[in-house]
Parts: C-alpha cells; structure tokens; sequence
C-alpha cells in the first residue's frame, strides 16, 4: 500500500489563506511563496496534482507556478485534466445520469447572479456579490460589510438564508427538499459552494488515477476543510491551518502509518507534508 501520487487542494495547503489570485500575485512572483513554489516545481519524489474546488480559470496561475502539471482535479470532480486535455465528468459512463442536475444548477446560478443586487441590499453588504467563474457549478464569495476587505464578512448564516430566499420554491426544493440533487455548503465561512450530489473530489480524482494506473489505495489527498472528500483517501495530510474534522480524519489513519498533520500552517506545510510522504514513495 506504499505511496504513488500526491492530490492537493490549492486554498489553504497549496497556497495559504487568503492568496490573491486575481490581482498581482497570480501574474507574478512574491516573497512569501517564491521558495514554496520552487520547491513544488522541484519536486520529483512522487506525481503531484491539484485537486481543488477552484475552477482552471481560477487556479491557472497557481498550477503554472506549481510546474504547470498536465494532470489535475478541478471545480470539485467536475473537470479532469488527462495529459494536458480536459473532459467533464459528465460526458463519462455513469455520470451522464446527472444532466438533468446539470440543468438545475445552471437555472439556480442565472436565477443568483439576477438578484444579485436584491442579495447585497439584504445583507448590508459593503460592495458587489462575486460569483468567481465556474463552468458548471456555482460559488458566490460572501461579501464584506464593508467596503474595504479590512472589515468583517456577512454572517455566514444570514448569508445562505438570504441566498435561499431569493430562489423560487422549484429550485429551492432541488437543494433543500426531501430529494434534493444541489448541495449548498459553506466553504471556511468565506464562500457559499453549490455541487452536484454524487460528484465531488473523490470521483474526479477516481478518473484521473484510472487514467495513469494507479490504484486509490496508492494515491493522498491534501486537505484543509473536505473531510467528506478526504474519508475517501487511504492516505492522508493536512496543514496545521487545516480544520478540526480534517484532522481528526488524518489522525485516524496515522495508527496505520497513512495519516499526517503537519505542525506548520500553509504554504511551508506543504513543505513538510511533501517531504514526509518522499520517504513513503515507492
């Protein structure tokens, strides 16, 4: 069961909280993370690939500063990158089943960014909702009270409640009711995620590994708030930033030699994570 390929989420373990990738940083190097990505780009112990919520558009800066691997896991399983191509999950045996889901989620999103101004009144927002680009799911980052990033966020809660009241009972029903297909979730109390029941990080990177055949049994995945998805992994690590359920998943599997926490938040971490699972290569 020895080590053959590292998954990592990008927020949070590839980077740390809070790295600017629409502005300055993504265009260009800066001092905190010049030394992390070279490391990353030298890195040649084992296959290492994002696996993340993000979008490609939205983590194409940090993947090409990573060594701009030709594999990787995007939008949440959605997306798979396979020797520098990308197929959707969708168009793949088994999951075609969900295209009627595919269409609720596509009505739900131009139904949120229509009232996107009726949101920011009702939340007191400080500025514009910002719905990051997806191209087939949704994430709506929760806005500031204020209108500088210095101040606090809306309410996680009053957030998603106001989010839901604006959707008609149809749609409401498809995320919250007795048959719901949408799940709606809180990511770090910073952004409101939407994704397709039955699709998540787990099936995606189950497309990649059967790709270049290598069993899940042989591949980690690197968290900092996805416990579900990382239930799914045998082998296990997170950064010390990482969140409470997150570690208790990794430290279950640290009696069989397959979990670790690292004591340095990210991106330095990542460091320590990646050099722990170097000596468990095979």
């Amino acid at each position: 069961m020895g080590l053959r390929v590292i998954l990592s989420d990008v927020d949070g373990c590839v980077v740390g909280p809070g790295y600017d990738t629409y502005g300055k940083i993504q265009e260009g190097p800066d001092a905190t993370h010049d030394k992390v990505f070279e490391f990353y780009r030298e890195f040649n112990a084992l296959p290492f690939y994002p696996c993340t919520g993000r979008s490609y558009e939205c983590a194409e800066g940090i993947v090409k500063r990573m060594g701009d691997p030709k594999y990787g896991v995007f939008e949440n399983g959605v997306d798979i990158l396979i020797d520098g191509e990308f197929c959707s999950i969708f168009d793949l045996p088994g999951f075609s089943k969900h295209a009627d889901d595919l269409k609720y989620m596509r009505e739900i999103g131009t139904v949120l960014m229509e009232k996107s101004q009726r949101i920011r009144e009702l939340c007191d927002a400080g500025h514009d909702v910002v719905f990051p680009p997806k191209k087939h799911l949704i994430t709506i980052d929760i806005p500031y009270i204020g209108t500088h990033e210095d101040s606090e966020r809306v309410d996680p809660e009053k957030f998603y409640d106001t989010v839901m009241s604006v959707l008609p009972p149809n749609l409401k029903e498809v995320i919250e009711g007795d048959k719901s297909k949408i799940t709606a979730f809180m990511n770090r109390d910073v952004a409101l995620d939407f994704k397709i029941q039955g699709i998540g990080k787990p099936e995606g990177a189950n497309v990649l590994l059967n790709e270049i055949g290598i069993p899940l049994i042989n591949a980690m995945l690197i968290e900092d708030a996805d416990h579900k998805s990382l239930e799914k992994f045998y082998w296990r690590a997170c950064p010390a930033n990482a969140l409470d359920d997150v570690k208790k998943s990794v430290i279950s599997m640290s009696v069989n030699g397959m979990g670790y926490v690292s004591q340095l938040d990210a991106p330095e971490g990542m460091i320590d994570i990646l050099r722990i699972a170097k000596t468990e290569a095979i």
